[in-house]
């Protein structure tokens, strides 16, 4: 029977080292899983590239990310995974937390002569998952976008179909940094065209996190909204305006898990411009909050 000593945290960046017994030859490999409600159907899991040992103390290579998580919704979970090679099919695994590195640099020797051996510095970078996106909201998401969204674009449409107001145009939604930590500050930047006098009545920019799965969102993670301006009228003209968010020193960190639909969590920031008590345009860019 396998047995399997194994660290309960890990740290992001950092080989995992322990010791496993009672067989020969041991397969081992480190298993991600995430799901959605804890439902199995939900559930997408990865092995990472494993390695086959003699029984003994092993190492495995470090593990970038995403950090183990724990939402309302959504879950990350981290595990090492022993499987007897041969005869007998003896498998145990044991979960373990992926926690912040306790740095984020790190110096080694570099390859060299004996008298010469530079020291080389790496920085680790935080990982967010490959299908984490930072940016404007592109428009072929519509199909999964919020409400609010998608009724500004609608909104926008019928009015001018009918021959109503034309609104703002070209309206451009930027921030930066796009990727922060917790603590720091952003700057959203709102442009757009107006072609005739338009009564505005409200500018507001907001700062959120949520968990979702393709089309399903949980609730709010946080929320904060600002109102860059109150009811003015606007000449035709372009048209500036600008507002600073900050985001919460202990932020969830932003993370990506593609399986049919990607789930995670995500930062955004929403800009809305109302106009006649509906919301003529609603714009969204997404940032990348790290972990460390």
């Amino acid at each position: 029977m396998i047995t399997l000593e194994a660290p309960e945290t890990v740290h992001a960046g950092e080989p995992i080292e322990g010791v496993v017994r009672g067989a020969e030859r041991v397969r081992l490999f480190v298993r991600r899983t995430a799901d959605w409600n804890g439902a199995r159907d939900s559930a997408v899991t990865r092995d990472k590239e494993g390695v086959v040992v003699e029984a003994g103390t092993f190492v495995l290579p470090a593990v970038q990310g995403p950090l183990t998580f724990r939402g309302e919704h959504a879950e990350v979970r981290w595990s090492i995974v022993a499987e007897a090679q041969g005869g007998a099919r003896d498998r145990v695994e044991r979960p373990f937390e992926l926690v912040a590195p306790l740095t984020t640099t790190y110096e080694r020797e570099a390859a060299g002569g004996y008298r010469d051996r530079p020291t080389e510095t790496t920085t680790l970078e935080p990982y967010f998952g490959k299908h984490h996106v930072e940016g404007p909201r592109r428009e072929e998401a519509s199909a999964t976008e919020p409400l609010a969204l998608l009724a500004g674009k609608l909104s926008t449409f019928f009015t001018s179909i009918m021959g109503g107001r034309t609104g703002a145009s070209n309206v451009t939604l930027d921030v930066t940094p796009s990727r922060v930590r917790g603590g720091d500050e952003i700057v959203a930047k709102l442009s757009f065209i107006t072609s005739e006098e338009t009564v505005v009545e409200s500018i507001t920019v907001e700062l959120v996190a949520r968990e979702y799965w393709g089309a399903a969102r949980g609730p709010n993670i946080e929320s904060h909204a600002v109102t860059v301006t109150e009811r003015v009228r606007l000449v035709p003209a372009p048209h500036d305006y600008e507002a600073r968010l900050k985001i919460p020193a202990a932020a969830t960190p932003s993370w990506a898990i593609s399986y049919v639909g990607v789930m995670g969590v995500e930062w955004f920031v929403r800009a809305t411009i109302l106009i006649d008590g509906v919301a003529d345009n609603v714009s969204e860019f997404v940032i990348g909050v790290a972990p460390f």
